[in-house]
């Protein structure tokens, strides 16, 4: 990749398929023209890099986006003498509403329409859909 464009993870294999693409345009006759052409495409990304003008991709750097969600309770206390009590809760899930796709994401760069996009999500308590915000109310009454 490009030194001043350190996220574009697809150049290499772009660049060979354009150079491989143009090879065959230009020689439609020729049998050897893509076998030269990814020859010599790798040989300038070697040279693009030996040359400083291009660097290889950090450890990693598509490990996922860090899970976060804001879960909230409120509750209030109603005492009825020196023995009973009531409770009134209200709780709310997932405040925020971020889906969360820690880890899924698609990062094989053979399939370059959906590198990068999500393929899955983190969800605890549900395994079909991301739950969105949601909430629920109760009462407890001790005595």
């Amino acid at each position: 990749m490009p030194v001043g464009d350190t996220t574009n993870y697809l150049y290499g294999t772009n660049f060979i398929n354009d150079a491989v693409a143009a090879a065959i345009a230009a020689n439609p006759g020729d049998p050897n023209a893509a076998a030269t052409a990814t020859a010599q495409a790798k040989q300038d990304l070697q040279m693009c890099y030996y040359g400083g003008q291009c660097t290889f991709a950090k450890y990693d750097p598509l490990r996922g986006d860090p899970f976060f969600q804001l879960d909230l309770r409120l509750a209030k206390d109603i005492k009825f003498g020196d023995r009973f009590k009531v409770q009134l809760i209200g709780q709310a899930f997932n405040l925020t509403n971020r889906a969360n796709y820690g880890n899924n994401f698609n990062n094989s760069i053979g399939d370059p329409a959906s590198f990068g996009h999500p393929s899955g999500f983190i969800n605890p308590a549900v395994t079909t859909i991301p739950r969105s915000l949601w909430g629920e109310f109760g009462v407890r009454f001790t005595f």
